[in-house]
């Protein structure tokens, strides 16, 4: 129950026990080190992991360590890429929808008395990954490797549960718009174990898209078989990072959106390749490419807990 008692700032701690409960909390209670005591603060976005997959991703990082991979090997063998997508409004309400979720969770400018107005308040938090009726999912494909950045706009019906095939028939020209014609490629793919790559539970390989990868010379880093590589890595895998990017990117830059889907679509694409276009041009993707290492490291050192990526 709150305290009423309005205690005199000189003798606070003795006439208030709200005051010295939270005065304990605040000098002698900490996490790991007594120099840094709790606060009341909010917690991360990022979501929690349950102590077996801690424990399985840090028995991860170092089956990977011992592989003995500098981070220039990473940077020249390794191509990672994943399936991304963009719900783009067909009609008044997800328009309205997506303006108000761009405004996002935190405080902003209003008047005290315009609280209540539905201007000023959230939108739901899954206009952005739910698709309705009118509504179109453009899927996009992110790749990383040698220090650049790219995203291929799929075409209309792809899915991710049987189309992984047709994006590595692809990759033979979207590498060598990548790297250029003489470039040595990649020969391996890094990927998670989502949907169209691994069985959901077996994490067997879709057998489609290995027969793919044998077709263009490429091999899959999990293997055949990938129980052995954790379900949940987003804050260790690059390209992760380099989808946070563009996203970013996105959210400074928003697609000006209308009714008509087929124009949300065009100016879509052009916002992506503007997107990828500052990202070679001004971040430190090389950086990022060969990050590898140092994240395997840091994933042992902590025990399988989150990193800050």
């Amino acid at each position: 129950m709150p305290c009423t008692q309005p205690p005199a700032s000189k003798f606070r701690s003795e006439l208030c026990p709200c005051y010295r409960s939270h005065a304990r909390f605040k000098a002698r209670c900490y996490d790991n080190d007594p120099d840094h005591p709790w606060k009341c603060v909010s917690p991360k976005c990022k979501t929690a992991l349950s102590p077996a997959l801690k424990i399985l991703r840090g028995e991860w990082g170092k089956v990977m360590l011992a592989k003995r991979h500098h981070k220039d090997w990473y940077f020249r063998h390794v191509l990672w890429m994943d399936p991304c997508h963009t719900i783009l409004p067909g009609r008044p309400k997800t328009e309205f929808d997506q303006r108000m979720a761009s405004y996002g969770k935190g405080k902003r400018w209003m008047s005290h008395d315009a609280r209540d107005d539905s201007r000023n308040m959230r939108s739901s938090p899954y206009v952005n990954k739910t698709l309705q009726w009118g509504d179109k999912r453009v899927w996009w494909y992110i790749f990383l490797t040698q220090g650049q950045v790219h995203v291929e706009v799929l075409p209309d019906g792809w899915s991710q549960w049987d189309g992984q095939a047709k994006v590595v028939e692809m990759l033979p020209r979207i590498l060598r718009k990548m790297l250029g014609r003489d470039a040595t490629y990649p020969d391996h793919v890094f990927t998670d174990r989502g949907p169209g790559y691994y069985h959901p539970s077996s994490a067997t390989i879709n057998p489609d898209y290995l027969a793919a990868l044998k077709q263009q010379g490429l091999k899959p880093w999990a293997g055949d078989h990938g129980k052995w590589q954790p379900p949940d890595l987003p804050d260790v895998l690059l390209h992760e990072t380099a989808v946070s990017w563009i996203r970013k990117f996105l959210k400074q830059h928003p697609v000006k959106l209308g009714q008509n889907v087929e124009v949300n679509t065009d100016r879509l694409k052009a916002v992506l390749q503007e997107a990828c276009d500052h990202i070679n041009n001004y971040y430190e993707v090389e950086d990022l490419c060969n990050d590898l290492p140092e994240r395997l490291k840091a994933l042992v050192e902590t025990g399988g807990e989150r990193l800050k990526h």
